[in-house]
């Protein structure tokens, strides 16, 4: 197994079990909708071998500033800026 997809999957069980202590009644909101839709993406490209871990560890990532979002109250820390993915077409 190639490091980072050792790293890809780490982190997919950090953002898993975030995902999961999520409140219940937090979860029809957008920060938490949009970390468990990228989890998602990634635990589905995970069958098929990491196609682009580098996608799959900025998806992890992202995730986690969404449910830190959740804890500020911040819907600013939802939204970070432009990065090298985006203009790339890569988000």
């Amino acid at each position: 197994m190639a490091a980072a997809e050792k790293e890809v999957r780490a982190l997919l069980t950090v953002v898993e079990t975030a995902v999961e202590s999520v409140d219940v009644a937090r979860r029809d909101e957008q920060p938490y909708l949009d970390a468990a839709h990228n989890l998602e993406m990634v635990r589905k490209d995970s069958g098929f071998g990491f196609h682009n871990p580098p996608y799959a560890l900025e998806l992890l990532r992202q995730s986690l500033v969404f449910l830190k979002s959740l804890d500020n109250g911040d819907a600013a820390a939802a939204n970070p800026p432009e990065t090298s993915d985006d203009a790339a077409g890569l988000r």
